[in-house]
């Protein structure tokens, strides 16, 4: 958990540097409250602290940013941010002007939306609800009518139980287990908005920092990079395991907000980062350079989903217009049928016919041509037009078509369906399996196990 991680990484520093350097670890109430952490090490009374920093938004809320925010980026998004597109340099800044040089220590990746007593299925479920629930993400269900506040995980449970707060959010499965939320609420809710990657700090004093050797801050940082990884990792092995024991051993009744509490918290989170923008120049530039890089891994995202159900979709209208074939050759009566009720019938009579064969023709796939042409023979033939000579040179137009057609298909049948049929099959598992309407058996358990060694899974526990 939280606190084994911390001592985990106090452990290291001293392993790593064959004890030149040592690490004393106090818990939260030990030598300062948990709040007070960020005070006493920007005062210098201690060396560094361990938290996470959007317990500092009401300093700068640009804090928030190197937690979690609102539908912000995953941890593995989060970490690329802040080691190579700019995030630590920002960090740096704003961590700076309190005195303080931060570092990534720990992760545990997406958090669960939290425990309730009672189901939420609105935004307007949110009013009046006591929640623990600390960063932007805090002030987001602020927005959205809650009474939130921010408590040190030591102190959930005993205002939980007495009735202090109505609900809380705290990190995820594994580490709620233990704090035993299970015995004060009954709905956990999965997947939140609040922190889709979350980030644990090494804060520390600048002054302190700038004054070690190049070794000395070499084996912080690896350490500390060491300990973000692994506390990330261990997470996510955990999750599943004690999720299944929320529920089997606990009686846990397992919940997912439902879209209309996700676009409440959307639109109330689209007023929260404006707000956030506004307070400082320092702030703005954190939003913009986050959300530029969130915008550009979504347009990437969206631009390989696109090229990958183009990669199946066009293929596979190939093939359904070559399944359509037996459907389109047993249309060859009804369309020969039509000439003498074009030629003599009554001018209704030979428009709803029209229509009722283009409609025949539309529902297959790869008879376009067919169908025009006899829309526009059925146009002829309306009311406002009601002229045969045009109707029946339309209809020849659709011979033409259904007999040029006719050849193509019997030689795709041969020459074309089992190329298609290969290509389909090889993409399928992969980049097809969007576009398909079921999987089978093995293309999921393939792609559950292709998605876990890339993806946070905590995504969707």
């Amino acid at each position: 958990g939280l606190g084994t991680s911390a001592q985990r990484f106090a452990r290291r520093v001293g392993e790593i540097s064959d004890g030149a350097l040592t690490v004393e670890y106090f818990a939260a109430g030990e030598r300062v409250g948990a709040f007070d952490s960020f005070n006493e090490v920007a005062s210098g009374n201690s060396q560094a602290y361990i938290a996470a920093d959007y317990y500092w938004i009401g300093t700068h809320p640009a804090f928030g940013y190197f937690t979690s925010v609102p539908f912000g980026m995953s941890t593995q998004e989060w970490t690329a941010w802040i080691r190579f597109g700019g995030g630590q340099e920002l960090w740096d800044k704003v961590s700076g002007e309190y005195g303080l040089k931060a570092l990534p220590v720990g992760s545990t990746g997406t958090q669960a939306g939290g425990w309730f007593n009672k189901e939420i299925e609105s935004g307007d479920d949110f009013k009046g609800l006591k929640m623990r629930i600390p960063g932007l993400g805090g002030t987001v269900l602020s927005k959205l009518g809650a009474s939130t506040v921010s408590l040190p995980g030591g102190q959930i449970y005993e205002n939980l139980v007495s009735g202090a707060i109505d609900a809380t959010e705290w990190v995820g499965p594994w580490n709620d287990y233990f704090l035993k939320f299970y015995e004060a609420a009954k709905y956990y809710y999965t997947a939140g908005m609040h922190e889709p990657g979350s980030c644990i700090a090494l804060g520390m004093n600048a002054s302190w920092w700038s004054g070690l050797s190049d070794f000395e801050k070499a084996v912080i940082q690896a350490a500390a990079a060491e300990e973000h990884a692994l506390a990330h990792d261990e997470t996510m092995a955990r999750n599943g395991e004690y999720l299944t024991k929320l529920v089997n051993e606990q009686g846990v009744e397992i919940r997912a907000f439902n879209d209309d509490v996700w676009d409440a918290m959307g639109e109330a989170a689209l007023e929260v980062f404006e707000e956030t923008r506004d307070h400082s120049a320092l702030a703005t530039e954190v939003d913009d350079t986050f959300k530029k890089l969130t915008d550009a891994e979504s347009k990437a995202r969206n631009s390989y989903r696109r090229s990958g159900d183009t990669a199946w979709e066009d293929a596979a209208i190939i093939l359904a217009a070559l399944d359509a074939t037996p459907a389109f050759i047993a249309l060859e009566s009804d369309l020969n049928a039509l000439r003498p009720v074009l030629e003599t019938a009554d001018f209704e009579v030979a428009e709803d016919a029209a229509k009722a064969l283009e409609r025949s023709f539309r529902d297959l796939e790869g008879a376009d041509d067919v169908k025009k042409a006899l829309g526009k023979a059925k146009k002829a033939m309306g009311k406002r037009k009601k002229d045969r000579e045009t109707a029946l040179k339309e209809y020849e137009k659709a011979l033409v078509a259904y007999s040029d057609q006719l050849v193509w298909r019997a030689a795709a049948e041969t020459q074309v369906r089992p190329g298609v049929e290969a290509y389909l099959n090889a993409i399928k598992g992969n980049i097809g399996a969007r576009s398909q309407e079921d999987l089978t058996r093995e293309q999921a358990l393939f792609l559950a196990s292709c998605t876990s060694h890339h993806k946070d899974l905590s995504l969707n526990f």
